[in-house]
């Protein structure tokens, strides 16, 4: 394997992958609070609504049981928002994990999964197309006919955007030159 045949790896960059790791940890930690909480909220309702029964409180308590009965239901959809966010965070850790933002091998651009959102995709090389974005947030985005766009911002890649840009280029010149070498030698009929 020469060194033009080595793939490419550009990584998430280090301090981006240990602070989404962190943010992904108290997010859990979030969630599991608050589950437990709504679990008590839940139980505390069960209780007050079989004392209800037991005791036959009078139809002026019941206004406070059905204040307490519309919060425990608020919390309880909140509590499914939170385990919803929860299990996008446990999807998205194997995406922070993996650590690999894009790949550029001999012919092809290879972009891993990203769970819940996009799957890996290997783009040829011929197709893709990148521009600049120099807003805010500055990011190079690579698009390709018939697939969703990918953004790639500079803070989540441990080297520039530019040098991603030169070595796209330096591929295609070398594949576009095997092309035309191929094109002017043209087949070759090696049967004797």
């Amino acid at each position: 394997m020469t060194a033009d045949d080595t793939p490419y790896i550009v990584r998430l960059e280090p301090r981006l992958r240990e602070r989404l790791l962190l943010r992904l940890f108290v997010y859990h930690l979030v969630g599991w609070v608050s589950c437990v909480a709504l679990g008590l909220m839940v139980a505390m309702g069960i209780v007050s609504l079989i004392r209800m029964r037991v005791w036959q409180l009078p139809l002026s308590e019941w206004g406070s049981f059905a204040a307490a009965t519309a919060f425990i239901a608020f919390m309880s959809f909140v509590g499914y928002g939170i385990a919803r966010a929860t299990g996008n965070g446990s999807r998205m850790r194997k995406a922070v994990e993996a650590d690999t933002v894009l790949t550029l091998t001999g012919a092809t651009l290879e972009f891993p999964e990203l769970p819940g959102i996009v799957g890996a995709e290997s783009w040829p090389l011929s197709e893709v197309r990148m521009h600049s974005s120099l807003g805010r947030l500055r990011a190079m985005v690579f698009t390709s006919p018939g697939r969703r766009s990918r953004p790639i911002p500079q803070s989540a890649v441990d080297v520039h955007l530019a040098e991603i840009e030169q070595r796209i280029t330096q591929a295609r010149r070398r594949q576009m030159e095997a092309q035309a070498a191929a094109a002017k030698h043209g087949p070759r009929d090696d049967v004797g």
